[in-house]
């Protein structure tokens, strides 16, 4: 799978979150696991995290777990900015799980490989299937600390948004950033019935905001090889020279990746992180389908 030493997760109580790492654990010769918990879901993720932890134990295999927090995103920020730096010194490969990952936290992580060059592979593991329900009661959203871009001033914003199943939190931010336009990707096919679950859902749920928003649709694939980039880099250089870009992701996790990698090529654009306060405690079950790619830095 890959020659990296090091793994970089965040903990879960979904089955792919210790299935995952113990598929990692026997394909790889892995020496150290960095494992990122959030605080807010200390107690649910409590059994997975005994369960891996005992795994490592039994290989070897020397690990962290470091408290992280949705409230608080500077700590959050400078938690990741440190444990990373501590790994990255000797340059050796780094492999994340991407699974288990929230958006904000990938790409916190990923600006810290970035930074160091540190040759960075990921994988993630798609569930064998969903819940009906996967999030609701959706936060503020945010910018991302050191990927929030640079505006001009005067200048309306364009909204960059991979969907997920979750209209409200689409909704919370075309409201939040009240932008002149909007770009809805959609991934492309049914699997786990996304023609309903996503696309319908959005087109019904969201009638009034696409009356009140110039909002244009796109399809894209998060599972090519490009995760979506080439679709989501043709989209926003229509606008880039009118427009603010601020862009998010909350479709399939690798979309993510694409969006950073566009982020890189065109850094006054802006990444945004839209939180839920709430998640479904049998969100996933089981592993289908594992991903696995390298960064290009």
């Amino acid at each position: 799978m890959t020659k990296a030493k090091t793994l970089i997760t965040v903990a879960s109580w979904e089955d792919r979150f210790h299935l995952g790492i113990r598929k990692i654990v026997n394909d790889c010769s892995l020496s150290r696991v960095v494992m990122f918990y959030y605080k807010e879901f200390e107690e649910r993720t409590a059994n997975s995290r005994n369960e891996v932890e005992t795994l490592f134990r039994e290989k070897g295999v020397g690990y962290s777990a470091v408290p992280i927090a949705f409230g608080d995103a500077p700590g959050t920020w400078q938690s990741i900015y440190e444990s990373i730096g501590s790994i990255v010194s000797s340059n050796a490969p780094v492999l994340m799980d991407l699974s288990t990952m929230p958006r904000e936290t990938l790409w916190a992580a990923l600006c810290q490989l970035e930074r160091y060059r540190t040759p960075t592979s990921y994988i993630y593991h798609s569930p064998a299937d969903y819940a009906d329900w996967l999030s609701r009661d959706p936060g503020r959203p945010r910018l991302v600390y050191k990927l929030s871009g640079i505006a001009t001033i005067g200048r309306q914003t364009c909204l960059v948004i991979t969907t997920g199943y979750d209209p409200e939190r689409t909704r919370q931010l075309m409201w939040y950033y009240e932008p002149r336009r909007i770009l809805l990707g959609f991934q492309d096919g049914r699997q786990f019935q996304n023609d309903v679950k996503n696309v319908q859902r959005h087109r019904d749920s969201l009638k009034e905001e696409y009356r009140e928003f110039e909002v244009e649709e796109f399809e894209l694939d998060a599972y090519a090889d490009d995760h979506g980039e080439s679709v989501i880099s043709k989209q926003i250089e229509k606008w880039q020279n009118s427009h603010n870009i601020v862009m998010t992701s909350l479709g399939p996790k690798l979309g993510a990746i694409a969006l950073f990698r566009v982020h890189s090529q065109h850094p006054e654009t802006s990444l945004a992180y839209a939180p839920s306060n709430e998640f479904n405690p049998d969100y996933s079950t089981g592993i289908s389908q594992s991903h696995f790619g390298e960064i290009q830095w």
